[in-house]
């Protein structure tokens, strides 16, 4: 499991495409029937190592298709930047600073149901 390495992804301008075979969302944002909690978190992770470990588990039957977003390189809006599709599962924001985290979190709390999965960190150089 290597998620911030750029060999698993697709590079695209301030984001990547990854795919990981045989792992599956961390129990944390899924529900009891395995379907994913939508919203906004805040990974508390410090390091790459844990950070993986914090989004990711095993589960060989699955396979998973998110992006990761440079989010200090998006301008303006985050809900607006080109790697929101409806092809991937979830997002993991990583750099995001100072209100952008509860603004995007507001924003999503407002939706009714809520369209995506935003996984945060303040780790910087990981995208």
């Amino acid at each position: 499991m290597r998620i911030f390495e750029a060999k698993t992804a697709g590079q695209y301008e301030g984001w990547r495409h990854v795919t990981l075979q045989g792992m599956q969302l961390a129990r944390r944002f899924r529900d009891r029937d395995g379907m994913y909690l939508y919203g906004a978190y805040e990974l508390n992770s410090d390091a790459v190592v844990t950070l993986e470990a914090e989004i990711v588990e095993p589960d060989s039957s699955s396979v998973i298709n998110f992006a990761v977003i440079d989010a200090a390189a998006v301008q303006g809006d985050l809900l607006r930047f080109s790697a929101f599709r409806q092809d991937l599962d979830f997002y993991v924001l990583v750099g995001i600073r100072g209100n952008r985290f509860s603004d995007l979190e507001a924003r999503l709390e407002a939706m009714v149901p809520c369209p995506v999965l935003c996984l945060a960190t303040s780790l910087p150089g990981v995208a």
